[in-house]
């Protein structure tokens, strides 16, 4: 499904992180190959401390705790109308708690990789404009979702097991 378009997917790391970044990038280019989203697009996945991320949400969400990833849409967010007058762009930043994940995988019984991948798909969905806020915008996110863990080969156990996990500082 992506071998054809190359999307630029940097992973950050501000640890010595264990992961499979190959997996990060492939979750993140599925969704925006689902999406048509043009080839040369970008975006940046970092995964980065607890407080890093704590600090995001008390800033941007105003929500003072940590959670697993944040999303951050470029503001020259650019989803294609047509052929012929697609461009490139910038689609913005994803933040995950690296240390709070892992914690969320060992409770869970996950597989860490696999549950970073879930993240990219869920974050990337949101810079692109999905959300749940209301049942209808959660029933096509989530449906985005599936479709994208569908073609990784990833469980979508995952969701409802994460959706159901404490959501506070571990």
């Amino acid at each position: 499904m992506t071998d054809d378009v190359n999307y630029v997917i940097e992973v950050q790391r501000d640890g010595d992180y264990a992961v499979n970044v190959a997996l990060i990038q492939q979750a993140v280019a599925v969704v925006l190959a689902m999406h048509d989203i043009p080839a040369a697009s970008s975006l940046t996945v970092r995964l980065t401390e607890n407080d890093v991320v704590q600090a995001l949400n008390g800033q941007f969400r105003a929500v003072d705790s940590v959670t697993d990833v944040l999303s951050f849409p470029s503001d020259d967010l650019f989803i294609p109308e047509g052929e012929g007058d697609e461009e490139a762009a910038y689609l913005g930043d994803l933040a995950v708690a690296y240390p709070y994940v892992v914690g969320q995988a060992q409770s869970l019984g996950f597989d860490l990789n696999e549950l970073l991948a879930l993240l990219a798909v869920h974050g990337t969905l949101h810079l692109l404009g999905y959300d749940h806020d209301s049942d209808h915008e959660r029933a096509d996110m989530w449906d985005a979702q599936a479709e994208a863990l569908d073609t990784l080969g990833i469980s979508q156990a995952l969701v409802p097991a994460l959706e159901d996990a404490p959501h506070d500082d571990q």
